[in-house]
């Protein structure tokens, strides 16, 4: 694995909390990687997000965290950089969220990301950020979702669904589980 990622940082999993608006055709989500890094002193963290979205904070175990917006958006997604400080288990929060779409695009489009009325479609960074040259550590990630009685979640590959709760008005929490990104 030579060369994959940032020598001596592992993501140990993933878990994202995750709220589509269908009327603004929005979402915003809480991300929460558990993350280690080996070394003795911080490196620099590369997360991708999707074009669309902002982050509103990041955190490292529970302290507000500096990040920076590198400005390279790029097909789908762009790229914030943050310091990960040594620590053999870190919790990386990111509150993030807004309109998924591609780079310089304001409309949906027939391939891409979307949330609408009818039903919704995210995949990678447009369901939650990715962490970038992070190796890693084989749990998955594990998410959540409240959607209206006519949707239900489809996790492509090996992942899993299971129905959590069906609410007074109808709406549905599901859990979703993925060997990968969703």
């Amino acid at each position: 694995m030579q060369g994959m990622g940032n020598a001596g940082v592992t993501q140990l999993s993933i878990r994202i909390d995750a709220t589509p608006h269908l009327a603004s055709g929005t979402q915003h989500g809480i991300a929460r990687y558990e993350m280690r890094n080996e070394n003795d002193s911080a490196v620099t963290q590369h997360m991708s997000l999707n074009c669309g979205y902002r982050v509103k904070s990041l955190t490292i175990n529970g302290v507000e965290t500096d990040f920076t917006d590198l400005k390279n958006d790029m097909g789908w997604s762009r790229q914030l950089a943050f310091q990960l400080p040594p620590g053999d288990v870190l919790e990386v929060v990111v509150a993030y969220g807004g309109y998924p779409q591609l780079w310089s695009v304001s409309e949906p489009t027939m391939e891409g990301d979307e949330v609408s009325s009818r039903y919704i479609y995210l995949t990678g960074t447009a369901f939650a950020p990715v962490m970038v040259a992070a190796y890693p550590g084989g749990k998955g990630v594990e998410a959540s979702i409240t959607l209206p009685a006519h949707m239900q979640p489809i996790v492509f590959g090996t992942g899993r669904t299971e129905l959590l709760e069906t609410h007074a008005d109808g709406s549905k929490s599901w859990r979703l589980w993925s060997p990968g990104m969703m």
